[in-house]
């Protein structure tokens, strides 16, 4: 059964737990990609418009304007969202934004509105990037350790950006993918492929001093894995296509 909040977008019901009448940045990334594949695979179109859909309803509850970042969740139960701008929630989103815009039709109706939230998430993100290439565990707070995981989600998500032409400004977003990646490769991934400085499996707090000192790194965590390979694949292709221009 899926729970819909007044708007339509998703929420986590979950009575008698803490997460009860939540709605989490996460959860773009655990429907909108399934939705969009399923469409993709049967033909239905009604799956890739709830996805596209959602991402505009989510935006509505999350998006943080003054800062053009995400919090990480809406809590009903209070009717505000928490204003943290978690990093790896916010990777969430801009990792599954960029899935659904590559199959997403170009005469959508939504296409111009997503292509919008996803500059506006790219903008924001990349004026927090910190000078090792690697953005914050609370995005927003220099005073947060650096964290791997959101950082190869925004390298993965600006390098497609470019790649499929939706950022306004190439130029800016090679240089930050690049920047993020240079900063993985020296301080998150060692010499035996061992992948340091992922966050753990989080809940959810009003307070950024959860995600700084509560929540700590691991390493090889699955959170953090596979997005480092497809961030790598991505660099390649973003080294790959900046080349060709360059040779033209």
């Amino acid at each position: 059964m899926i729970n819909r909040c007044i708007s339509g977008a998703f929420y986590r019901r979950c009575e008698g737990e803490y997460s009860a009448d939540t709605m989490w940045a996460d959860d773009l990334y655990m429907s909108a990609p399934f939705l969009t594949r399923y469409s993709m695979v049967t033909g239905e179109a009604d799956a890739i418009n709830e996805a596209a859909k959602q991402f505009l309803r989510f935006k509505r509850y999350l998006y943080m304007s003054d800062q053009q970042v995400m919090s990480h969740v809406y809590d009903f139960k209070y009717g505000q969202p928490t204003l943290i701008p978690w990093g790896r929630g916010n990777g969430w989103v801009l990792f599954s934004l960029s899935e659904l815009l590559e199959r997403l039709p170009e005469t959508h109706e939504d296409r111009e509105e997503l292509l919008t939230m996803f500059r506006e998430l790219s903008q924001g993100i990349a004026a927090l990037q910190s000078d090792s290439g690697l953005w914050h565990q609370v995005l927003n707070r220099p005073d947060a350790y650096l964290e791997a995981s959101c950082t190869a989600m925004f390298v993965y998500a600006f390098s497609r950006g470019v790649r499929f032409g939706w950022l306004d400004r190439e130029g800016p977003y090679i240089e930050a993918a690049l920047k993020g990646w240079r900063g993985l490769a020296a301080q998150v991934i060692d010499r035996q492929g061992n992948v340091h400085g992922v966050c753990s499996g989080s809940r959810y707090s009003f307070s950024p001093d959860y995600y700084m000192e509560d929540l700590r790194t691991v390493r090889n965590d699955n959170h953090g894995i596979g997005i480092m390979m497809l961030a790598a694949v991505e660099v390649l292709r973003l080294k790959a296509l900046r080349s060709s221009k360059e040779g033209r």
